[in-house]
């Protein structure tokens, strides 16, 4: 939050997403695609995705990031690349900024028959109730909301009382992969 002068709790997205590339490389991932909205002028997921890829020697091909306009945008190019996936040991790895558009692309992987998580392993971000009502139950990064929560009015009590004064301060709380189906095959 750049932007804002005041005081922040956040999970660390930089951190999550790289936990995330780590999981879907171990997850026996080759080739790797993003999902994320447009027009986000610092999107540490994507930053946090394509660090953890690099210091594994995997890449993030600038044609594997797709920019979504919202949640109901076209996922046409995912699609055309995840069809043209050559099969055998190729297995894509989908990291997608939150769990909506990832719910949206275990769509179109059912939609194309792609089999989850053989072929696409699907991993989303804030563990929202349909992460676990999609199926196969998404993998998604969760933080902690009664932390976040708690930490948040700690320091909002603290600058009314005036014992803190001076610059904002953020700080950041560590994320949680839960890990579900839609990334881990059964014998893994």
């Amino acid at each position: 939050l750049p932007h804002a002068a005041s005081d922040a709790v956040l999970v660390d997205n930089l951190k999550a997403a790289k936990q995330t590339a780590g999981h879907l490389i171990a997850a026996g991932c080759t080739d790797f695609f993003y999902a994320g909205p447009a027009n986000l002028p610092d999107d540490q997921r994507l930053a946090g995705f394509r660090e953890g890829l690099s210091a594994q020697g995997k890449t993030l091909p600038g044609s594997h990031v797709f920019a979504l306009k919202d949640e109901n945008a076209p996922l046409d190019g995912l699609r055309r690349q995840l069809v043209r996936l050559p099969r055998g040991k190729r297995r894509a790895g989908i990291f997608c900024y939150h769990d909506l558009f990832a719910a949206r692309v275990i769509r179109l992987c059912h939609e194309e028959r792609i089999p989850i998580p053989e072929r696409a392993a699907v991993a989303g971000f804030d563990n929202l109730p349909v992460a676990s009502a999609v199926w196969p139950p998404l993998t998604s990064v969760a933080y902690p909301v009664r932390e976040i929560a708690e930490t948040a009015v700690k320091l909002l009590f603290a600058r009314l009382a005036g014992d803190r004064k001076g610059a904002p301060e953020i700080r950041y709380l560590e994320p949680e992969l839960v890990v579900r189906k839609s990334t881990k095959n059964d014998t893994e």
